[in-house]
């Protein structure tokens, strides 16, 4: 399912499972196992997850786990806990993770991308939590990982509808766009960028601060 391709210290995890990359239980636990292998990894310095096939990221949570979880059937033997374990290994692992969305990131699939410390996506690119619609919030943290990137509309993080990478842009929640994404080479180059920016950001946020001396 999940597929890793290291050069030059890049390391590329993409996701296909046909048709629609759904995000199972299963799943989970393997980018669980992949991330913790790259973050002994010294020859990766960069982490980026990506969708496998044409039109989606990760299209959403797969919905025959959520229903055996809901009537309290058997899951699996990586269960929902595989949910935390791996969103909470991409906020710790050492290396930068960046998430190259190529379509489709609803529900499981946005709060993955959220989880990521940057998000690039193609103008294909759509972001949605339907289980808002049906009463439901987001069951992995994409309550408080969503507005924190947003900052100026809080209350997208409540929102059913369908938003547009352009839209996402704007409020943050994507860090950069790029018109043709597909290529690997393309969205760790963008996300590269991206991150020296951030680097050199941060680093003249703090060579400005004044110096207390004891």
């Amino acid at each position: 399912m999940w597929a890793c391709d290291l050069r030059a210290g890049i390391a590329v995890l993409t996701y296909t499972r046909p048709p629609e990359n759904v995000l199972g239980f299963a799943d989970l636990a393997e980018l669980d196992q992949a991330l913790q292998s790259l973050a002994d990894d010294e020859r990766a310095r960069l982490i980026v997850l990506t969708g496998g096939i044409p039109g989606y990221f990760v299209a959403h949570a797969d919905l025959a786990d959520v229903g055996a979880l809901v009537h309290g059937t058997e899951t699996g033997p990586a269960g929902p806990d595989a949910w935390q374990r791996a969103l909470g290994r991409l906020s710790a692992i050492p290396q930068p993770v960046i998430a190259a969305i190529n379509g489709q990131a609803w529900g499981g699939g946005l709060e993955l991308a959220l989880s990521c410390l940057m998000r690039v996506a193609s103008p294909g690119a759509h972001f949605r939590f339907p289980e808002v619609a049906d009463g439901a919030i987001p069951g992995a943290g994409g309550t408080q990982r969503l507005p924190h990137p947003q900052r100026r509309d809080r209350r997208a993080a409540g929102s059913a509808r369908t938003r547009p990478y352009r839209r996402h842009l704007a409020r943050r929640a994507v860090s950069r766009c790029r018109p043709r994404l597909g290529r690997p080479d393309r969205c760790t180059a963008t996300a590269l960028t991206g991150c020296r920016q951030a680097s050199s950001a941060a680093h003249r946020q703090s060579a400005s601060r004044p110096r207390h001396r004891p």
